[in-house]
C-alpha cells in the first residue's frame, strides 16, 4: 500500500495516477479542452519528473472552487437529507497499486436513497465551477457531467470497487445546488483500466530505460514544443505535403486579417449608429447591446511619488492589491481612467 500524502504534493503524485490525472491518463482530449487541459504526453513527462505541473492555483476559477468547497459541504449537511463526512486520507487501489485517490467526502448511512434508487456505499465529489460552465452539465440524477469530471469519478470507482456510486454535487453561482450520480459502469471501467495500465507501463519502462522507443504520442502543439525543446540551428527542407500546409496557413492568415479589418470597420459603423443609446433592434427581434465600463490603472511609482507614507505601509515589495483596498480614494487621484465598450450581438437562433 502506498504512503499518505497531501493532494498538492506534486513529488508524491508521481508515484501513481490520481483522480485529477484520470482523463489525461486515459488519453481523453476534446478540441474544447486543448486550451487548458493536460495531454497524455504532458502527464507522461510530469510523472517522469521532466515537466513541472501547471500552476493554476491563482486562477480565479480555482480559487473560487477551493473557497466554496467547505461551505457547500456544510450546506449539503444542513439543507439536504445527506450527511457528508470529509476524508483527507490517501486511498490506494488494492488491485491496481499505481492508482490512488483523494476524495472530498463519503456519505454517512447504510441506506442512501437518490432519484428512486438505493445505495449502500457512496462517495461525494463537490464541484464549484464558474457560471460559464453551466452548459457542461445536463439533467440532474444522471452522469451528464463534463468528461474530465466523469473520468475522475470512474477513477474513484476503480480505487473503491465496493462503492456503489459517486454523488457529484455542483454549486454554480446564483443557482440551486445540483446533484448528479455516477454509478459503477463495468464497460467504461474496463476501458479505463486498460488505458491507464498501458499508460503506467510506459512510465515504468521509461524510468528503467530513459532511451526507450514508443510511449505516449504528442497530440497537441504544446506536446511538440515539449518534445522538441532541445533543438539545433539547422533549417530542414520541407517536403511537398508540408509546403502545401505552410502555404495554406499563410493564405488563411491573410484572409483572417482581411476579415478582422472588415469586422472592425462594420463594428465602428454599428457603434456610431448606436450613439448614446444602449443598443439597437434587429428585424428578427434580436437586441444588439453596447455595454460601457471603465478601468483604473496606475503603477507602483505613481503611488510612491504621490503618497510615500501610504506606499511604505504596503511593503516589503509593493502590494498593489493591498494599497488599492486600503487607499481606494487615493487611488482615484493617481489613476488614469480607460473607457471600454463591448458590443454584444446575440447568435442567430
Amino acid at each position: 500500500m502506498g504512503k499518505e500524502f497531501q493532494a498538492n504534493d506534486e513529488v508524491s503524485r508521481r508515484e501513481g495516477i490520481g483522480g485529477s490525472d484520470a482523463y489525461a491518463a486515459a488519453n481523453i482530449m476534446t478540441p474544447a479542452m486543448q486550451s487548458w487541459a493536460t495531454s497524455q504526453y504532458e502527464l507522461f513527462c510530469i510523472k517522469l519528473g521532466k515537466l513541472a505541473v501547471k500552476d493554476i492555483s491563482d486562477l480565479p476559477s480555482v480559487k473560487w472552487g477551493s473557497w466554496l468547497e467547505g461551505p457547500v459541504l456544510e450546506k449539503i449537511n444542513q439543507t439536504t437529507k445527506y450527511q457528508l463526512r470529509r476524508d483527507t486520507s490517501t486511498h490506494w487501489c488494492d488491485k491496481y497499486p499505481y492508482l490512488y485517490a483523494h476524495i472530498d467526502a463519503y456519505l454517512v448511512g447504510k441506506s442512501i436513497e437518490a432519484f428512486g434508487k438505493t445505495y449502500k456505499k457512496v462517495l461525494a465529489e463537490i464541484k464549484c465551477p464558474g457560471t460559464y460552465s453551466a452548459k457542461n452539465y445536463g439533467e440532474e440524477g444522471t452522469d451528464e457531467i463534463p468528461v474530465w469530471n466523469l473520468m475522475q469519478c470512474i477513477h474513484y470507482l476503480v480505487v473503491h470497487p465496493n462503492v456503489d456510486a459517486i454523488f457529484v454535487f455542483v454549486q454554480l453561482p446564483h443557482e440551486e445546488l445540483r446533484h448528479y450520480v455516477v454509478e459503477q459502469n463495468h464497460k467504461l471501467i474496463k476501458t479505463y483500466i486498460k488505458a491507464t495500465s498501458r499508460f503506467w507501463s510506459f512510465v515504468e519502462e521509461a524510468r528503467k530505460n530513459p532511451n526507450m522507443k514508443g510511449g505516449p504520442v504528442p497530440s497537441t502543439e504544446r506536446d511538440l514544443i515539449i518534445k522538441n525543446w532541445d533543438h539545433d540551428d539547422n533549417f530542414i527542407k520541407f517536403d511537398a505535403k508540408t509546403e502545401i500546409q505552410v502555404r495554406f496557413i499563410d493564405e488563411k492568415k491573410l484572409q483572417i486579417d482581411k476579415l478582422e479589418q472588415e469586422i472592425k470597420d462594420h463594428r465602428f459603423n454599428v457603434i456610431k449608429e448606436i450613439g448614446e443609446s444602449n443598443g439597437g433592434m434587429l428585424n428578427d427581434g434580436r437586441k444588439v447591446s453596447l455595454s460601457r465600463r471603465q478601468t483604473r490603472t496606475y503603477t507602483p511609482d505613481d503611488a510612491k511619488n504621490a503618497y510615500l507614507k501610504e506606499y511604505n505601509k504596503c511593503c516589503t515589495g509593493f502590494n498593489k492589491t493591498l494599497f488599492t483596498d486600503k487607499y481606494s480614494k487615493l487611488v482615484d487621484e493617481i489613476c488614469s481612467v480607460n473607457k471600454h465598450t463591448s458590443l454584444r450581438i446575440p447568435k442567430i437562433k
